[in-house]
Order: structure tokens, then sequence, then C-alpha cells
């Protein structure tokens, strides 16, 4: 039937086209997995680096202007109304202020400095129960103080080379702490 010389031929046969295309996109389909699953990881270590830099300016800001306002009664008492406490400012990575004078909250869209790698916005308010009540006491004067307040930081990372600049996913780079501050003693 077979000679000896085609006996070897038909034993050195390889593999088929299709078997060499269905192994392309076996391979194919697990290379994009693993491409997909890898971009997906480093985002997500990119978010966590984002979110540890945001909550270490809060923390900073926020220690900041918790001690200024416990510093004294007068100062708590008007922290709620005073622009040293209540404003937004821009901060450098190594969250340094970038500009010397500060914007206020109340002005109508502030120009950030080019090189702010985020943007802090702090307000204090007075604290209040779910009805709307504030906690007061008078002092020995007679006088109604509030009795604690609420100190709050936002602090929005402003560029990014990885995470989105789209406003719909801002979440992923804003951090908000509040911290309650009860009125100093005498």
């Amino acid at each position: 039937m077979f000679s000896k010389g085609e006996t070897e031929l038909k034993d050195q046969e390889g593999m088929s086209i299709v078997e060499v295309l269905v192994s392309m996109v076996i391979v194919s389909v697990v290379v994009v997995g693993l491409g997909k699953g890898l971009v997906l990881g480093i985002r997500m270590n990119v978010e966590s680096k984002s979110r540890i830099a945001n909550l270490s300016v809060a923390k900073r800001v926020m220690e900041t202007a918790k001690s200024k306002a416990q510093f004294s009664q007068a100062l708590f008492d008007g922290a709620s109304a005073d622009t040293t406490f209540n404003k937004t400012f821009y901060v450098d990575s190594d969250g340094n202020d970038i500009a010397a004078d500060t914007v206020s909250s109340t002005s109508t869209s502030p120009s950030a400095p080019s090189n702010s790698s985020y943007e802090v916005t702090v307000a204090v308010q007075d604290w209040s129960d779910a009805s709307g009540k504030t906690l007061n006491a008078a002092d020995s004067g007679g006088v109604s103080r509030v009795m604690v307040k609420v100190l709050t930081v936002l602090v929005t990372m402003r560029q990014s080379a990885v995470l989105s600049n789209d406003a719909n996913k801002a979440a992923a780079r804003q951090v908000t702490m509040s911290v309650e501050m009860v009125r100093p003693a005498a």
C-alpha cells in the first residue's frame, strides 16, 4: 500500500490551519482577559493611592483648622462666619499651599493655579440634630453660645493621568472628612 517514504511523511504531519486558528483564538481570549485584569488592577491601585493622598491632605488641613478653632472661645464662636476657616484653597502634591491669597468659597468659579494638585474646601457649621436644633448653653454672662460645631474638609484631586477627569467619576478623586468640635473651656 504505502511505500516506506510515504509512511514516514504520514507520521510527520503537522497541525492543520484550522487547529492553528483555534489555538490562536483561545490564546487571544486568554491574553485579552489577562490584559484587562492587569489594567483594572493598575487602575484600582492608582485610585487607592489617590484616596490615601487625599486623606492625608484632608487630615492635615482638618487638624490645623481644628487646633485654630479650639484655641479660644472667641475663635470657636466666630468660626462659622470666619473666612480663615470657611474657604477654598489649593495645595501641591506635598500639601503645601500654592496661592498665598485664598479664594472665598462664595466666589464664582475660582481660577485654580496650574501647578496645584488638590482643591481643598473647608467649612465650619453649627451642629444641629435631626430636628434642626443646635446644642446651646448660656455662658457666665448669660449669653447663649453654640457648644458644638462641625468642621468639614472636602479634598478633590485636580490632576490625574490615570484617573478619569470626567465629572461623573469625580467621586474617585474626592474625600470628605467631618469632625465635631466642642467649645473650649474658659
